[in-house]
């Protein structure tokens, strides 16, 4: 039983050239031609894979400032403080401008506590910072109403 398909015959027709060289390798155009069509199939990917660098590393940013600026919130909730006491105290930079920042996930944080004296009830702003950063934006804020409260005896 003869095959119809000849190993033979299908293999490239090896051609020698005038000074007996083979002619069926890949020329030089070829080849830059598949790294240009390799190169445009990769330049996409390589922009999304820093896309999502970029956006994790700022994502990791929003959720360190988040719980920076929660845990100072519940400082300010827990410290039993009248209104006038917070009023006292004023505005508050945590840790102090003098002292070194808190450095968190490779980061370092400042928290800043700004009072609104003139609302009733007291409006209590809190926004964290990432120092060094130009943009003296706050990355979260976070704001709360401090009221005192008068329980009294009801008959």
């Amino acid at each position: 039983m003869e095959s119809k398909f000849s190993f033979r015959s299908s293999m490239v027709n090896r051609r020698p050239s005038k000074d007996g060289l083979s002619l069926t390798g890949f020329t030089y155009i070829e080849m830059m031609i598949t790294i240009v069509i390799i190169s445009l199939c990769f330049v996409p990917l390589m922009s999304m894979f820093t896309e999502s660098v970029a956006k994790v590393s700022y994502s990791g940013d929003k959720l360190t400032a988040l719980n920076l600026a929660r845990e100072e919130m519940e400082k300010v909730k827990n410290l039993n403080l009248t209104e006038s006491q917070i009023v006292g105290m004023g505005n508050v930079v945590t840790p102090p401008e003098n002292k070194p920042p808190l450095p968190r996930n490779k980061a370092n944080w400042r928290i800043k506590r700004i009072l609104k004296k003139d609302s009733d009830p007291l409006l209590v702003r809190i926004e964290v910072f990432r120092e060094g950063d130009e943009a003296s934006e706050s990355i979260v804020t976070l704001s709360t109403l401090i009221e005192d409260l008068e329980w009294t005896d009801v008959d």
